[in-house]
């Protein structure tokens, strides 16, 4: 009996409603389907250039003696190993750089400021530079800190003849 006396009650949906959301959901799946299309073509476009490459590739060395075909490949191979030693070269320039910006107290996150590639000598003097400036400034911040003025007064106080301070600013000089 209980479950006669039950109402229930089910959501009516207008033809309005039942368009918006038919329209809602072609919209999304709209969405995926161009993003999927996109991904797919340019999945496409690469294989096709791969492809392209491999085909012109086969197509110099078709006419070419067996010496021709080694002297190519070795030259490819001599131009991947070029790029392959410069990439080495260049992350042990960034490590040398690391190591003497850690020595001379210039922090890593500061490492793109003043790395030259393929310059060793240029960098180290970029960051002595960097370092004579970051102290230069730190140097003025702290002078420009020392002097204040009195409450009450609109006097600037000279601090600089209380001896701790003299001592402070002799350690940071």
């Amino acid at each position: 009996m209980a479950d006669e006396t039950t109402i229930t009650q089910e959501k009516t949906f207008t033809q309005a409603d039942v368009d918006k959301l038919i329209e809602e959901n072609n919209a999304k799946h709209q969405n995926e389907m161009d993003a999927l299309a996109s991904k797919l073509r340019a999945e496409f476009k690469e294989k096709e250039q791969k492809a392209k490459e491999a085909a012109e590739k086969a197509a110099r060395t078709a006419n070419m003696s067996e010496l021709e075909k080694a002297t190519a490949e070795l030259d490819e191979y001599k131009s991947k190993y070029a790029e392959a030693q410069s990439q080495i070269d260049l992350t042990n320039q960034k490590d040398e750089t690391r190591k003497l910006m850690s020595e001379i107290g210039v922090e890593e996150s500061c490492l793109d400021y003043v790395f030259i590639p393929k310059d060793l000598e240029g960098t180290k003097a970029r960051v002595k530079a960097f370092k004579e400036y970051i102290d230069n400034v730190k140097k003025q911040t702290f002078e420009n800190n020392i002097k204040s003025t009195i409450p009450g007064s609109g006097k600037a106080q000279d601090k600089t003849d209380d001896a701790f301070l003299q001592g402070v600013k002799n350690i940071v000089v």
